[in-house]
């Protein structure tokens, strides 16, 4: 029986990464913290591979960050490398470089672009919600025809 690589929509493929391993932001020290360990001591990064990867799968399965699968490390982890890039602008950059690509790929020219919309008028005090007739009305009323 043959082996079968089956792709997951997780999974980034090389070429992806290649792109996008250059955008990620460097993690700072905190600079009014005080640390125990030096520099370059302690326990070793995540592969920044794989804690996107964990990123994306949260993103595609929508389930929670501790039913995240132990192949991509950490929940915790993962879950605080999502919120250092976010404040970083990461995932904005990820996504206006692929819409460009995109574009490109798909011939889209965005030369000239139509808004269609429409405007109603609601009301917003809550005073002439509640002075409905049937508001105040807690039993159905029999009607009697005579």
């Amino acid at each position: 029986m043959s082996e079968v690589n089956t792709y997951q929509l997780w999974t980034m493929s090389d070429e992806l990464w290649a792109e996008l391993k250059d955008e990620i932001p460097l993690r700072q020290r905190d600079k009014n913290k005080v640390y125990r360990n030096q520099p370059g001591q302690g326990r070793k990064p995540l592969s920044k591979r794989k804690v996107l990867e964990g990123i994306f799968y949260i993103f595609k399965t929508h389930c929670h960050w501790k039913e995240l699968p132990q192949e991509y490390g950490a929940s915790s982890s993962i879950h605080r490398y999502f919120h250092e890039w976010k404040q970083a602008g990461f995932f904005e950059k990820v996504w206006t470089k692929s819409l460009e690509q995109y574009d490109e790929m798909e011939g889209i020219a965005w030369e000239w672009q139509n808004v269609d919309g429409c405007m109603v008028k609601v009301r917003l005090d809550r005073e002439t919600a509640e002075h409905r007739p049937t508001a105040h009305r807690k039993t159905p009323q029999k009607k009697t025809v005579s």
